[in-house]
């Protein structure tokens, strides 16, 4: 899947990582309030979804397990965030 941009980079150069889900889980990824978090979780869990349903081993389908966490846990500190500037992002 190609996503919009979703945040800034922190390090001082490309890190040819798999981006955008390896980002969610750098400490140096600074996520952007209106970046597209949502499209990239439905289609973390929609992964998830297929896998599972495909039988595959338990440890594969929760493969991406803590990517969906971290996206989610963006999400959320956004929501928190846009809701304490009355809803201004």
């Amino acid at each position: 899947d190609v996503f919009e941009p979703i945040g800034t980079c922190g390090h001082t150069s490309f890190c040819n990582i798999n981006a955008p889900y390896a980002c969610y889980l750098c400490p140096k990824f600074q996520a952007w309030m209106d970046g597209p978090h949502e499209k990239v979780l439905d289609a973390l869990i929609e992964g998830r979804t297929k896998r599972e349903q495909l039988g595959l081993d338990p440890k594969i389908v929760a493969l991406e397990d803590d990517l969906i966490t971290q996206v989610a846990s963006v999400l959320a500190h956004i929501a928190e965030v846009s809701g304490s500037r009355g809803g201004e992002v």
